[in-house]
């Protein structure tokens, strides 16, 4: 499906298409930039920690907190993988529930995970 952009008062035209060579360039666009999962209509900043180890359900590709305190789970898959759709859907529901087992995580526990996730980036 094609993206079609306006500038105020201009044409529209076509977004061109970007083709990842790999995941991990993916989740480094959205690390670097998380204005692109902006949460709010006020553009709030995300902080994101890449390839988060959650014991038990593997490694998040970014789990980030937005400044409403917010916690985010991105999965990132590119069109050609065939793990797309359900097993993505069933990834980010099994990282979620952890989460939420163990909402009695500390601040600072929560904060450990994401900063030992941020060195192996």
């Amino acid at each position: 499906m094609a993206i079609l952009l306006r500038s105020q008062g201009g044409k529209w035209q076509k977004v061109a298409e970007i083709d990842f060579k790999t995941e991990a360039e993916l989740q480094q666009l959205l690390s670097d930039s998380p204005e692109l999962l902006d949460t709010d209509d006020e553009g709030n900043a995300i902080e994101f920690a890449r390839e988060a180890g959650l014991p038990g359900s593997g490694f998040t590709d970014l789990i980030g907190v937005d400044c409403h305190g917010n916690v985010l789970i991105v999965e990132t898959k590119l069109a050609r993988n065939r793990e797309i759709r359900r097993t993505v859907i069933g990834q980010v529901m099994e990282y979620a529930a952890f989460l939420c087992a163990c909402h009695l995580m500390s601040s600072t526990a929560f904060l450990s995970l994401a900063r030992a996730s941020r060195s192996l980036t």
